[in-house]
């Protein structure tokens, strides 16, 4: 049932959803929508788990989520997208990233942590890819399998380096300091795809997308600043 769950709503509602999205938008820009990830994260686990967010961390998300904002209007202005097109990336977006927050928040409540992360894993992954197979033959029609190597290695490092090594790194991360703090990764995301973009695509940037990227750094500093208590003064020297 848990393996079912995470199947269902991260590896197939999440993965099908940003695929959708991706015929609409740029990845750019969908990666700069999860960045959001923090807000639905942040929100269930208040109200599934019982951890509320406290001040700081919701002092560092505002300043971190007006950062991603910023990145995602300059992308929108610098695009050609026409504004239906751009609607429905959007929509499909916003499946997606409350289908991976779906699963952030349900792998961490006590019923799912009686599971070894592993085979949970292994079982949501197994069954989370016969679904999109269904799902992509019944939207796309058969597969086209494409000879390049380029295609299968570019395969191998979505499976392998993007899926079982992500995951299996980020899941334990959620199990151990909670949701809402774990997406905080997720507002680097778009400040790493545009870094990337930089040096490989000759990504131009703007000022608004140097204080969107400014913001989002400073909002997880302000979080972990904030978050830090001083250390317990030493005890008097009897001597």
């Amino acid at each position: 049932m848990a393996a079912s769950v995470i199947a269902l709503t991260q590896f197939s509602i999440n993965f099908s959803a940003v695929y959708q999205a991706e015929h609409y938008i740029t990845s750019g820009v969908v990666a700069t929508m999860f960045a959001l990830l923090i807000i639905p994260n942040s929100l269930l686990a208040w109200a599934l788990l019982g951890q509320k967010p406290s001040g700081a961390f919701l002092a560092g998300a505002a300043v971190a989520v007006a950062g991603a904002l910023l990145l995602f209007v300059n992308e929108l202005r610098v695009s050609s997208i026409p504004p239906r097109e751009v609607a429905i990336g959007l929509g499909w977006t916003l499946v997606g990233l409350l289908g991976a927050s779906c699963a952030n928040v349900f792998q961490a409540t006590e019923g799912a942590k009686r599971y070894p992360l592993p085979v949970l894993l292994a079982w949501g992954m197994a069954i989370g890819a016969m679904v999109d197979v269904l799902l992509a033959s019944v939207i796309s029609g058969p597969p086209v399998w494409d000879p390049r190597p380029g295609y299968w290695l570019g395969l191998l490092y979505l499976a392998l380096a993007a899926s079982v090594l992500c995951f299996s790194l980020y899941f334990p991360v959620i199990r151990k300091i909670g949701p809402g703090k774990a997406a905080y990764s997720s507002v680097m995301v778009p400040v790493i795809a545009m870094a990337l973009s930089t040096v490989l695509e000759d990504y131009h940037w703007t000022t608004l997308a140097v204080l969107g990227a400014a913001l989002s750094l400073g909002g997880i500093l302000i979080a972990i600043g904030l978050r830090r208590r001083p250390l317990p003064a030493a005890a008097p020297d009897a001597g």
